[in-house]
């Protein structure tokens, strides 16, 4: 039996790494998922230095962004939207 915290991998888990490019510096290398066509795919070191440059902000999907549009929002955070006090 693993020990707690010793990781996927110590507890019989096991990832598929997909092999892909770099969307930056071109390299091949594998990544512990599937990528998303259209949605660039980072290598270790360059992940590293965007992260270590706040370069990388994530971004939803566009079906999460068109859920997100659907949801109806309050007169009140709508841009525009009059103001409504709150009681």
């Amino acid at each position: 039996m693993a020990r707690p915290g010793a990781g996927p991998a110590a507890a019989g888990i096991c990832r598929t790494e997909t092999r892909t490019t770099c969307s930056d510096c071109g390299i091949e290398t594998t990544v512990p998922f599937k990528p998303t066509q259209g949605r660039p795919v980072l290598c270790r070191q360059c992940f590293q230095n965007k992260r270590d440059t706040g370069a990388i902000v994530a971004s939803p999907s566009p079906e999460v962004q068109e859920a997100i549009a659907s949801v109806p929002m309050p007169p009140s955070v709508v841009p525009g939207g009059a103001h409504i006090p709150h009681a």
